[in-house]
């Protein structure tokens, strides 16, 4: 059964048992524009992590004020998830002299 009381749409809903509270409405999941934001915030969600968002592009959220359509420049390749255990978490973009070998995997792993 699902939790009871929530006013999430069904596909978002964990399977919980009768009686569990959802306290906290928080959306992960590599949102890098505007549109998709909006959109999870207007399915119920409360909060969105944007963190591949702001590592790519520290402006976004400024962006996102000025531009229904903005869109950071993130192409999911989670070379920023691999640094973060061993040296600062950043994005690839912002990197100069990487190695030529992680360049060619990154372009193999971005989105086109």
């Amino acid at each position: 059964m699902r939790a009871q009381g929530s006013t999430w749409p069904e596909r978002f809903l964990p399977q919980a048992p009768v009686g569990a509270t959802l306290v906290l409405g928080l959306y992960v999941g590599g949102l890098i524009s505007r549109e998709k934001i909006d959109e999870v915030l207007n399915d119920g969600f409360e909060f969105v992590s944007m963190a591949r968002a702001l590592l790519n592009d520290p402006s976004f959220v400024n962006k996102m004020k000025e531009d229904e359509h903005a869109r950071c420049d993130c192409g999911h390749s989670n070379y920023c998830i691999a640094r973060m255990y061993s040296i600062e978490m950043a994005c690839h973009k912002h990197i100069q002299n990487l190695p030529k070998s992680i360049v060619k995997e990154i372009e193999k792993l971005e989105y086109k």
